[in-house]
């Protein structure tokens, strides 16, 4: 399936690129507050990073190091389903008001999943 994956590859990090030009886009016209802006910047940041760090590892044939880019690459593809699934809990439990619950999960929308993502790979890397 290496035909294939490649292409998917590639759609995959044209998409992100859109994806991220849209995030960096959105963060420096939003009217919301700084925290939430910079959140939705560095957000795009790490999608653009970690999927170019997936993409320069298998140029190299680091497939080991490539795999666990892309693992940490869909981890921040998924922030904005983390984002929209904790956000409604702490709405529904009224935690805080709709702006700081939303500044707080413009960062741990993808740094929290991505640390625990990072605290998975290197276990697997250390006691395996």
């Amino acid at each position: 399936y290496l035909k294939w994956h490649r292409k998917s590859g590639y759609l995959y990090l044209i998409a992100t690129l859109f994806g991220a030009i849209a995030g960096i886009g959105l963060s420096l016209t939003s009217q919301v507050n700084l925290t939430y802006k910079l959140g939705l910047f560095f957000l795009a940041i790490a999608w653009l990073l970690t999927s170019g760090m997936a993409f320069l590892c298998i140029l190299k044939r680091k497939i080991e190091q490539h795999r666990e880019w892309m693992v940490r690459s869909y981890v921040v593809t998924f922030a904005f389903v983390f984002f929209r699934l904790f956000a409604d809990i702490l709405y529904h439990y009224e935690v805080a008001e709709r702006a700081d619950i939303n500044a707080l999960m413009s960062w741990a929308c993808w740094a929290v999943p991505l640390l625990f993502t990072e605290v998975i790979l290197q276990y697997k890397k250390t006691f395996n």
